[in-house]
């Protein structure tokens, strides 16, 4: 095996017998185990399912390292060394018990596939952000109720799995995301696709499977029974887009300048989904604070603290 000796001792730090693979097909059934070397280097390595609660410290040493399988394991730190694996380009840790990862995860800037998903995340570092090279994204099986607004950094993002979650609303920076080709929204718990990119929009076949559309018709996707019934029964394409293709805000702006401007299922999306800026539109076109869109709006929009006060944002 004409690999560098350092490298070799990774191995043998892991204390498994790690056989080398003659081909690596990553979505292909890769095996639990084993290692793929290219030209005179350990380039690929598949450690999956093996019960590992660390990694060695000289895991740093597989300097030409561009694909590492990790999932299914019981993890929930990455050594230091790991920050000089600069050549990484996939990286799986889906299914293990991530709570954190280190803040210098953004630093491994040739990253393009980094699945996440099923672990014990309670928030997201910023430093995420940084991925400037980031193709594919699996954050799938939290409960997260939102996405931070850095997430539209993520220019070249294509491909993101969210559910199942709690995300009720994508943040205003997603309408940044222009090479988006696919969505992953299954029990994502979204109500509201307006800041999914026009541009994904626009390039959407409705017979092709490049978006889950039957997470469309799940029922907690849709806020009234209108809706349900109008768009959940009968999964019509057509009909969703017509129902999703105007924003909330410009649903404020039309309101607030007539309220009777908007048919039955308008006016319930836009109770559901208007925000702090739809509810200024709405007050500065003179509504009625009694009006029952705007106390619909306020009433979703009220925040419940410990000591039984209630705030507005």
């Amino acid at each position: 095996m004409n690999i560098p000796d350092s490298e070799k001792k990774v191995l043998a730090d892991f204390k498994y017998a790690i056989p080398e693979l003659t081909e690596w097909k990553r979505y292909a059934r890769m095996p639990r185990v084993g290692f793929f070397a290219e030209n005179g280097h350990i380039t690929r390595l598949t450690l999956r399912g093996l019960n590992l609660t660390e990694l060695p410290n000289s895991i740093g040493n597989f300097k030409e390292l561009r694909e590492l399988l990790l999932d299914s394991n019981y993890l929930s730190s990455l050594p230091e060394s790991f920050q000089n694996l600069t050549n990484l380009e996939v990286l799986q840790l889906e299914r293990n018990n991530f709570t954190l990862l280190p803040i210098w995860i953004g630093n491994l800037k040739n990253l393009r596939v980094l699945f996440l998903g099923d672990n014990k995340f309670r928030t997201l570092f910023e430093t995420i952000g940084n991925l400037e090279n980031l193709r594919e994204l699996d954050l799938g099986r939290y409960n997260f109720t939102s996405l931070p607004e850095w997430f539209g950094n993520l220019k070249n993002l294509t491909c993101v799995y969210l559910g199942p979650n709690k995300i009720s609303v994508l943040p205003e920076s997603f309408k940044n995301l222009k090479k988006f080709a696919w969505i992953g929204l299954e029990d994502a718990g979204l109500r509201s696709f307006s800041n999914i990119p026009q541009e994904f929009i626009d390039q959407i076949d409705p017979f092709e499977d490049c978006l889950d559309w039957e997470c469309f018709s799940s029922k907690g996707n849709y806020p009234s029974k209108h809706a349900k019934e109008t768009i959940g029964l009968d999964e019509n394409i057509y009909d969703i887009w017509d129902y999703y293709c105007v924003s909330p805000l410009e649903l404020a702006a039309k309101y607030a300048k007539d309220q009777n401007s908007l048919i039955p299922h308008e006016k319930d999306r836009l109770a559901w989904e208007g925000g702090f800026r739809e509810r200024q539109l709405i007050e500065e076109g003179g509504v009625e604070p009694d009006d029952f869109i705007l106390a619909e709006i306020n009433k979703r929009l009220v925040i419940k603290c410990d000591n039984g006060l209630e705030l507005i944002k």
